[in-house]
């Protein structure tokens, strides 16, 4: 009898586990859905996470605060800087409350190829994570979509 409980609950088991890896699959791709292409179909769409959000911008404002004031599907601005200090092409990632943070040097190089081809990006931030009660340092990741111009 007891090895008869044994199956049911081996069995039950394992359709609660397949379950939730099907529900944690469908969960995984649920933030592209929050941020549908704004312009119609896209040629591509590019995830890209911004680095620096620990340094203070020029103007000596927070990185920090103005990341804390934003939110998931936010539009924000990158600005390419062609040679910037030392010769090095540099992207700024810029929101209603200020700059967030910077692109890594592979980002940096693909929208340079994609402004060599005259092609247009939006960007938008798909996740924001860290800042709670232990001060944890708050970062996003971008997602991008490329159009033609």
């Amino acid at each position: 009898m007891s090895v008869v409980i044994w199956i049911v609950a081996l069995v039950a088991l394992f359709f609660i586990a397949k379950a939730w890896f099907r529900g944690h699959e469908e969960d995984h791709g649920a933030t592209a859905d929050i941020l549908p292409p704004p312009k119609g179909e896209a040629l591509e769409t590019l995830i890209w996470p911004v680095v620096g959000e620990t340094q203070m911008n020029d103007d000596h404002t927070s990185r920090q605060e103005a990341i804390a004031k934003c939110a998931e599907g936010m539009p924000v601005q990158v600005k390419f800087i062609p040679g910037g200090p030392g010769g090095v092409d540099s992207a700024r990632v810029i929101t209603e409350f200020g700059e967030i943070g910077n692109l890594r040097k592979d980002a940096i190089e693909k929208l340079h190829q994609l402004k060599k081809h005259h092609q247009k990006v939006d960007a938008y931030i798909r996740d924001l994570e860290g800042g709670d009660e232990h001060g944890r340092i708050r970062s996003a990741t971008l997602q991008v979509y490329v159009y033609k111009d």
